[in-house]
């Protein structure tokens, strides 16, 4: 199709074809940019209307999908991705940079459709970063949606990666939106309650996911807040019900918070960063603040350190899992969960001054996943001989650098189901493990995109 203009422009992308590779897309923004510039060379100095303009504007930004064909390992399947996902950023700053009203070209007065919106879901923060800069407001309800949306700014990273006029550098994605979000003047607490997180109510804590997780790491590693802001933008969530260690005697009463046990909201009860962490089991976060030593110093309002107040806690989940000490007489398989990751969390924290100092440490199936998944931390360090399982270890990692893993001791791991599912970065070679005991490696390599070749052990 030969593009000499408008309407034969807005037809080419239109027309774009299905289970096409992701180059292809791209490919087709990249000609309707030649041709834009053309037209404008054409016309000897005077400008594309605005109206045209927005026509090209709108079905560059639409809410639609292309279906993509995605190759990994030789395999390919289809994939639904926002056609934004596509768009180099010079074609939608050509659009805006030619206009003589940006708020027309934009959409602004004359279309009921939200072009951010539709940015923010394809994971181009870069692209929303210019939108909101030349006008367009980024507003409450972008920021709760931001939640859904960090998997798609890690992801295409990956996906992208070796397309010619669209590279993504490392962390590019997070970086700019960030940078808006600050920009836009939102508080650390409105940006982790509603674009990290989502309140649960009926389990009265808030939930997140690895990736919006990873986002706040992010936020921590390249110190985008001070620590004087982190332990003053986060108020406690009030207790949980359930709970009756009073009926268990006198044990269960030494361990009683008769203050909080029953009391009602505390709005004000700020608590420093860890601790927010711990209450909405932010975990993965947690690991990674208490590797920084955002606990060294910090007392909650009951006056314990972090070391104090999670010795507490696993005394209480050690009631709670042997006495069922909860008002309904029971033991729960989550109170046992809870027991188990508190006494894990206990070993990481004895351990991460010894991994500091460059010494190897012993890891178990419990605290691998924390040592490994801080990108600081070498994998050549972690000693995983006495690993037996190494379940979803790496699941929805966000790590980059694997490099010692290769030398790993995993002669007594038997169960290794989803252990790199999802992990975007895994491109090591696993070759040289010694796999004597392996008995399930279910979903053990699924969406590891950048992993060229499995070992030849594996059996899916």
């Amino acid at each position: 199709m030969e593009l000499t203009d408008i309407k034969s422009i807005c037809a080419f992308i239109d027309d774009a074809e299905s289970d096409r590779e992701i180059a292809y897309y791209v490919g087709i923004y990249q000609k309707a940019l030649e041709a834009l510039q053309n037209i404008l060379i054409a016309k000897k100095g005077r400008k594309i209307s605005d109206k045209d303009l927005y026509k090209v504007f709108k079905i560059c930004l639409r809410d639609k999908r292309w279906y993509a064909r995605i190759e990994i390992r030789e395999e390919s399947y289809n994939q639904s991705i926002e056609v934004s996902t596509f768009l180099p950023l010079e074609l939608v700053e050509f659009l805006i940079d030619n206009a003589k009203d940006k708020s027309f070209v934009l959409g602004m007065h004359q279309s009921r459709e939200d072009f951010l919106k539709n940015v923010l879901d394809s994971g181009r923060a870069d692209i929303a970063a210019v939108l909101v800069k030349n006008g367009i407001a980024f507003t409450q309800e972008h920021l709760n949606r931001l939640r859904y949306d960090w998997d798609k700014m890690l992801k295409i990273e990956v996906e992208f990666q070796g397309i010619e006029g669209l590279e993504i550098e490392k962390d590019g994605m997070l970086k700019k939106i960030w940078e808006l979000l600050i920009s836009q003047g939102f508080s650390l607490n409105e940006i982790y309650s509603t674009g990290i997180t989502l309140y649960n109510g009926m389990y009265n804590r808030k939930s997140s996911t690895a990736d919006s997780q990873y986002a706040l790491i992010y936020a921590l590693r390249n110190k985008l807040f001070s620590e004087e802001v982190l332990d003053n933008s986060f108020q406690g969530l009030p207790p949980q019900g359930g709970i009756n260690l009073a009926v268990l005697g006198k044990e269960g009463a030494d361990l009683l918070d008769n203050d909080t046990a029953y009391a009602p909201l505390r709005t004000q009860r700020i608590v420093p960063f860890v601790f927010a962490m711990f209450e909405d089991k932010t975990y993965d976060v947690l690991e990674y603040a208490l590797f920084l030593g955002l606990h060294k110093g910090r007392k909650n309002d009951k006056g314990e350190d972090f070391e104090s107040f999670l010795q507490q806690k696993i005394d209480e989940y050690i009631i709670l899992t042997t006495k069922g000490g909860n008002s309904y007489g029971t033991i729960f398989q989550e109170d046992k969960d809870a027991l188990a990751y508190f006494k894990a969390l206990q070993r990481f924290m004895s351990s991460l001054d010894s991994i500091k100092r460059g010494e190897v440490i012993e890891v178990d199936n419990e605290t691998l996943a924390m040592f490994a998944n801080i990108e600081e931390i070498p994998l050549s360090s972690l000693d995983t001989s006495k690993v037996t399982s190494m379940e979803s270890c790496f699941a929805r990692s966000i790590r980059r650098d694997f490099s010692g893993i290769e030398k790993w001791n995993v002669s007594q791991v038997k169960n290794f189901i989803s252990c790199f599912e999802n992990a975007y970065f895994f491109n090591a070679s696993l070759e040289s493990w010694q796999v004597l005991k392996i008995a399930n490696t279910a979903c053990m390599f699924d969406n590891a995109f950048s992993l060229k070749a499995l070992p030849s052990w594996y059996k899916d």
